[in-house]
């Protein structure tokens, strides 16, 4: 038995065919959010189960089509990204120092905005959004904090009311206006927003603010900060191996390989360090376990990511080579298993069908960022290396900088 923050002794599943069995089933809930997480986003759809879990994910889903994860990639952050490289070619030196977290966080606040339906139109709004989801990140990831919890969720809870008031109200007024304005003719439903806030307000009429609320705050992180905690681990992988492995240099430049050493590095260094279930009755696993009803249960993720017996004898190191047997994700559990997948995975590693044609597929944004970055020649920066944070118990970088040059004084 191990101890997590903000909840009480709970039993540690280290098996990844139980921990994958665990999450198929539908005979366990969701726990994760139980903790001090629940001021923030309690009662949004990664706390449901059953029939009501269902038909809200089904409700949700339209926001992560193949068209809109394209727009999101193509649109949104390749943009975004080339804005903020670009300025490597103005400095006086050629090279450009480049907090990457930053960025990233930067580039995914658009992503955030067309996901939940947000107006965000100036610099202004952008700054103020860029504070707010911070901070309330950080609140929904307090269940890991060791030290600061109750200040954590104070800023969170403070944040979140500032985000109802500043972003969320009069984006729920203007998208409850335009359905109306569609139910009566006046525009075409199909010019209606693909959005989270629209979705709702089509699917539930009886939601009260504070529900529709946290489900979009939900979101605002599950489309942002997987992501941006992966984008420094990924670089910082590659970046090893092409110096370990120089044969495979040139491979930076193929969304192939980009996108397996993503799947790679989230199986490595998952976005939590265990997904939480609760079964709703006593249940006994295939291996003859068994689970009792209402007892809490924390999947390891970064023991069951390392299995030997399913990712071979090297499974605690990092190759994008390797190849997960049948049924398996390259990324392991990271992104969990069955009903409660996280949605926010289509966002970070896409749902490609055509990787070597990156333009016409949706390769994710942990690619799309890798893609932009090597098209410069990157490495870290020996004035600033990278640090990881001491007061949680996922695996983040606090910092983490990077060099940015032209490569042969222009772009590839």
């Amino acid at each position: 038995m191990q101890t997590r923050p903000g909840h009480d002794d709970m039993e540690w599943i280290t098996d990844f065919r139980e921990a994958d069995e665990i999450l198929k089933s539908k005979q366990f809930r969701n726990t994760l959010h139980d903790g001090p997480a629940r001021w923030v986003i309690g009662d949004s759809i990664g706390t449901l189960y059953g029939d009501a879990h269902t038909y809200r994910r089904r409700t949700e889903m339209l926001m992560f089509s193949r068209p809109a994860l394209m727009s999101y990639e193509l649109e949104l952050i390749r943009p975004a990204l080339r804005d903020a490289f670009a300025a490597a070619a103005e400095q006086p030196d050629g090279v450009l120092r480049v907090p990457i977290q930053g960025v990233m966080r930067a580039a995914l606040l658009r992503i955030s905005a067309r996901v939940v339906g947000l107006d965000v139109t100036t610099e202004e709004d952008t700054e103020a959004l860029r504070s707010m989801s911070e901070r309330i990140g950080e609140g929904t990831a307090s269940e890991w904090l060791t030290e600061g919890v109750d200040e954590v969720v104070r800023r969170a809870v403070e944040a979140k009311e500032e985000f109802r008031q500043r972003f969320f109200r009069p984006a729920r007024d203007r998208r409850t206006e335009l359905i109306r304005r569609a139910d009566a003719g006046e525009i075409r439903p199909e010019d209606l927003p693909n959005d989270l806030l629209t979705l709702l307000l089509k699917a539930y009429d009886d939601w009260e603010e504070e529900k529709m609320l946290k489900e979009c705050i939900f979101y605002l992180g599950a489309s942002s900060s997987t992501t941006s905690q992966a984008a420094p681990h990924l670089l910082y992988e590659i970046l090893t191996w092409v110096e370990h492995h120089p044969e495979d240099a040139e491979k930076v430049h193929e969304a192939g390989f980009l996108r397996a050493a993503a799947h790679e590095t989230l199986r490595l260094h998952p976005p939590a360090p265990a997904l939480m279930r609760a079964a709703l009755e006593d249940v006994r696993l295939s291996t003859g376990r068994v689970m009792p009803a209402g007892v809490n249960f924390a999947l390891d993720l970064n023991a069951v990511n390392r299995s030997t017996e399913v990712f071979g004898p090297d499974a605690a190191q990092f190759n994008p080579h390797r190849l997960p047997p049948k049924g398996v994700h390259g990324y392991g559990e990271s992104f969990g298993a069955g009903p409660h997948v996280c949605p926010g995975r289509l966002i970070a590693v896409g749902a490609a069908v055509a990787i070597d044609r990156p333009d016409e597929s949706s390769i994710g944004v942990l690619v799309r960022l890798m893609d932009e970055l090597f098209r410069y020649d990157i490495s870290l920066d020996p004035q600033d290396p990278p640090t990881r944070r001491a007061d949680t118990l996922v695996d983040r970088y606090d910092r983490f900088t990077v060099l940015i040059r032209p490569r042969d004084g222009a772009l590839v």
